[in-house]
Formats: structure tokens, sequence, C-alpha cells
């Protein structure tokens, strides 16, 4: 019998009637084996916001974190005034500023 893989997860979890049993176990199953910065990202979309899995995601996905469009991401996420937040703000204008990016100038 194959082993489910993170998208076998994502798959039952979407498939899932909410609030079940099967959709929480998809849930806990992806955080078990989420390894990348989009699956990460999958599971801060999939959780209710502010919860421990919210958390947990937004970490791991800090973590990960490399590109301007992943901190983006991370900004999105991050609750209001966190310090998630203002780190992903801060790695947003710093690589703006490497790439040349005139922020909020014409």
């Amino acid at each position: 019998m194959a082993t489910h893989n993170f998208y076998d997860w994502r798959n039952d979890y979407y498939r899932a009637s909410k609030g079940s049993e099967l959709e929480q176990a998809a849930l806990n199953n992806m955080a078990v084996l989420a390894q990348t910065f989009d699956e990460w990202r999958e599971i801060c979309n999939a959780v209710p916001e502010g919860s421990a899995l919210e958390q947990t995601a937004l970490d791991n996905m800090v973590v990960l974190a490399q590109t301007y469009n992943d901190w983006r991401d991370v900004d999105y996420y991050a609750p209001k005034g966190s310090g998630i937040k203002q780190t992903a703000q801060d790695n947003i204008i710093a690589l703006a500023q490497v790439y040349g990016v005139r922020l909020g100038k014409t």
C-alpha cells in the first residue's frame, strides 16, 4: 500500500467535510510532512487565523523564505503588529533595495 505524501493529504483535506475528523487528520499530516516554503504556505492558507498551527506554519515560512515573493507571502499571513510581520517587511525592503526597486518614488 502506498504511503500518503503531503499532496495526497492536501487533496484529502480539500475533499473532506468542513470540521470533520478527516479534515483535521489531513491537516495534521500535512504539517508533519511539510518541508518547503510552498507547503507551509498552503497550511497557513488552510488553517484558522490565530491558530497554533498557523503560528507553526508562519515560523517555518520565516525559516524557509528566500525571495521577495516569499517575504510578501509571510507579510500577508503575519498578524498585524507582530514581530514576524516586521521581519517580513524589513526583508521586503532590503530585497527591493538590492534589486533597485524604488520604494514609493517615481
